[in-house]
């Protein structure tokens, strides 16, 4: 009790106040500056860094950063003295501008080669192409031109970073790193390790800068609160030059690898999405290629596709492709793959030829016309990631409405929710006459035409890539498949210049195999972590079903120099239209959904395998019989062995500069920037959801302390809402006695509103200071007080001024 009067008493005497003397506020100021400016370079040279990384800029242009750093210590040098601070910006500014004048064409040549560089990154991680830029200036004058291009650049960032430390605005600062985020996210272009772990540096002593700032001062070392900005700066500095020690030792004994956990959950959240985005009901549980994700096979009876067909017929319809294997997984190909072979795909295009398409123009070729068959496919419940399409597709894949073509594989859903409505037009069911194509297709000649002499150049460029990228086998799987089919690696080295293992022998050796070794079981589940799925298949369990016997025989025809791919997909089965009627629905369900391999047959293009025991049957097989032994496909459509004798694809002419630079600008630049503002406006949504909630969660939290059982305390937090309320409406926050916001009280709202706030004033100040106990009376008016203070600031407000007030400050 004694304690608690002589508390009373120096509150009561002002004792508790400490003025501080002038060397030590000196002291502070240097320390908060100190704090601010190392602050502001961390977070500058972590967004140039990642954005020279990023883009690939030469690291002799960085240079140029020294114009940001100049700016930012001309900006601090001048304190709280903004109209200097303004003064040198407009100087900077100027400087800029003459620079524009006097050397316009050096810094246009400077943008463009950064654009040029930005497009190569686009290009190596989409596979699609942007405009490229002539470049006017001598090679010699490339340097100069990214130096004073980037010098603008360093001097926006140097500004941007400033803003975020001086204002102490985290939304500025995410909302730089935002479009990195998202460049790394949604397009894939991420700067390397250390411009990563310098970024994400100085977006946390940004974050601990604002905290810092917002909490009251507290005794830290240096005596003040700045001091902890100071102390995290060699403690965050000692853990990056840690990490990048032991990222070095990794790196130089060739283990550093990406940690499997994180790329682990990166795949969960990702697959997540998809499910979200793209399906609705599962019909089926095939992995789209994912082997960690395995179960025992579960086909459901539920509708996935519902087509109508003008002459019913039985097809594969591929959905999604396999082009790479690895122990865990089929993925994509590298989109760097097909950016570096965008020649030979524009010149593909331009001249009719599509992977997709190659069946039907094979038989429009030999036959001289081709049955077209409408189809129509009404997507109820599979993944609308892909449009479903046969082999024997006649449409062009860049026809179809709300699609995107990807590469030489598939076809995606450009919506946002995919694709789930679509028509195309189909030749007859040509898989099962396949082998006659291969026949015909070698007899016809040049002199048959010029559509003939165009084909067959065209597909031995094609035929080239092809075997050049899907013929490879990982060197630890060559020892497991050597293993199992009992002969060496077939290399396309062999005297009569054959490239691969002939198709009858190839078939023989490897459904054999499967066959005789493999039993077929739904059971199985997914491979303990860490072991190889091919290896853990063939040498362990030696059981399981479509997706273990697809990726067996895929790589199997890879090891014998046949190109193959894994697929998933549905099955249109004979049983299914036996007795259907023209443009009559079918529905196919998820106990359509079907694993197989793909291989591609020299001259004619992709053709599905069957494999799986229980589903050689189901479909139409083709007549091997009519292959003739010495014309099985080894050789390209040019006469040549496939994998060295072929025209090289490089070799072939150049596009002109303006047609592929139209092209690219009509297909590229406005689909990834339209995804790209998609990312950065979900990344802003949730980032301002994020805010929302934080600001609601604080509401709610001072709100509670109103509902205190102690009248001191909760007078004590009423009346400093009232206050908040107050100076972040109309009324400007000011020093001194609060009865000095009397006179703005009654000019800004009422005499009657302020009449009360004297007694408010009273009632709070005696909580505070006085032994006194706060009668119920008393808490009453001011509760009533703070719910005349809420009508009164909401009074003559418009809908977007109370939007604000609700929405985005979340003042009540």
């Amino acid at each position: 009790m004694k304690n608690r009067k002589e508390n009373a008493k120096k509150r009561k005497t002002k004792i508790n106040v400490v003025f501080l003397p002038d060397k030590l506020k000196k002291k502070d100021l240097w320390t908060e500056y100190a704090g601010d400016i190392s602050v502001c370079v961390f977070l500058f040279a972590g967004i140039i860094i990642s954005l020279f990384s990023m883009f690939q800029i030469p690291a002799g242009a960085m240079v140029s950063a020294l114009a940001g750093l100049v700016l930012l210590l001309l900006l601090f040098s001048f304190g709280n003295k903004r109209k200097y601070a303004l003064f040198v910006s407009g100087i900077m500014l100027a400087v800029g501008l003459l620079l524009l004048i006097l050397r316009q064409r050096i810094l246009i040549n400077g943008l463009f080669l950064t654009m040029n560089q930005a497009a190569e990154a686009f290009g190596t991680h989409t596979h699609l192409e942007m405009k490229l830029y002539e470049i006017s200036a001598e090679k010699s004058q490339y340097l100069l031109c990214y130096i004073l291009f980037w010098g603008l650049i360093s001097i926006v960032a140097a500004y941007i970073s400033y803003a975020a430390v001086r204002v102490r605005s985290w939304l500025l600062m995410l909302l730089v790193c935002a479009p990195l985020l998202v460049l790394n996210l949604v397009v894939g272009i991420s700067p390397q390790a250390p411009a990563t772990v310098l970024l994400l540096l100085s977006v946390a002593l940004v974050f601990a800068r604002i905290h810092v700032n917002g909490r009251r001062a507290e005794a830290t070392r240096g005596g003040h609160r700045y001091g902890i900005v100071l102390q995290m700066i060699p403690i965050l500095l000692g853990i990056t030059l840690i990490f990048f020690g032991i990222l070095g030792a990794a790196a130089s004994s060739g283990e550093y690898t990406r940690s499997d956990r994180v790329r682990h959950a990166a795949e969960w959240i990702t697959g997540k999405i998809d499910d979200i985005r793209y399906e609705k009901t599962k019909t089926n549980n095939l992995p789209k290629g994912n082997f960690r994700k395995l179960q025992p096979l579960e086909l459901k009876d539920t509708p996935a596709l519902e087509v109508v067909q003008s002459k019913p017929m039985s097809l594969y319809l591929r959905g999604y492709v396999g082009s790479e294997y690895t122990e865990e997984k089929w993925e994509d190909l590298d989109p760097d793959t097909y950016y570096k072979e965008r020649d030979l795909f524009y010149w593909l295009n331009k001249d009719g030829f599509q992977a997709m398409n190659q069946l039907s123009q094979v038989y429009g070729l030999e036959t001289g016309e081709v049955e077209s068959i409408s189809m129509k496919v009404l997507n109820k419940n599979a993944s609308s990631k892909y449009l479903y399409v046969p082999y024997e597709l006649q449409t062009k894949p860049s026809h179809l409405e709300d699609a995107q073509v990807w590469g030489d594989v598939n076809i995606r859903g450009e919506n946002a929710g995919g694709n789930r409505y679509y028509e195309y037009q189909t030749s007859v069911n040509l898989v099962r006459i396949y082998p006659q194509l291969v026949q015909d297709i070698y007899k016809l000649t040049d002199e048959m035409g010029q559509q003939i002499t165009t084909y067959k150049k065209d597909e031995s460029y094609y035929n080239q890539f092809v075997y050049d990228t899907y013929t490879k086998v990982p060197d630890k799987e060559k020892d497991v498949l050597k293993a199992c089919l009992g002969v060496e690696e077939y290399t396309g080295d062999s005297e009569d210049g054959i490239s691969h293992t002939p198709y009858e022998e190839a078939n023989e050796l490897i459904m054999g195999y499967l066959n005789e070794k493999i039993t077929y079981d739904e059971t199985v589940s997914a491979p303990p972590a860490g072991r190889d799925f091919l290896s853990y298949f063939l040498r362990d369990t030696q059981k399981g079903y479509s997706v273990h016997y697809a990726t067996a025989a895929a790589m199997m025809y890879r090891y014998l120099g046949i190109p193959a791919r894994y697929v998933e997909g549905y099955l249109l089965t004979p049983d299914l239209v036996e007795e259907a009627e023209e443009s009559v629905p079918i529905t196919i369900t998820g106990k359509e959904a079907h694993a197989w391999v793909e291989i591609y047959q020299d001259g004619i293009g992709w053709i599905p395998m069957e494999v799986t025991p229980d589903y050689l049957t189901k479909m139409e097989r083709p007549n091997f019989a009519l292959f003739s032994g010495s014309q099985e496909g080894d050789k390209g459509m040019e006469g040549e062995g496939n994998t060295g004798d072929t025209k090289d694809a490089d070799e072939k002419e150049d596009p002109p500069e303006d047609e592929r630079q139209k092209e690219a600008q009509q297909q590229s630049p406005w689909a990834i920037a339209l995804s790209i503002l998609i990312g950065v406006v979900i990344a802003l949504l949730i980032l301002m959801l994020a805010c929302l909630m934080y600001r609601r969660w604080l509401l709610a939290k001072r709100k509670a302390k109103f509902l205190s059982t102690d009248n001191r305390a909760a007078v004590c937090s009423m009346y400093s809402y009232i206050l908040y309320l107050l100076q972040h409406t109309d009324i400007p926050k000011r020093g001194g006695s609060h009865y000095r916001y009397l006179p703005e009280l009654e000019t800004v709202y009422s005499k009657e509103y302020a009449a009360g706030f004297p007694e408010v004033i009273r009632i709070s100040q005696k909580a505070a200071y006085s032994e006194k106990e706060i009668a119920l009376e008393e808490r009453q008016t001011v509760e009533q007080y703070l719910d005349q203070t809420l009508t009164t600031i909401k009074k003559d407000k418009n809908i977007w001024k109370r939007f604000q007030m609700y929405w985005i400050k979340s003042l009540y």
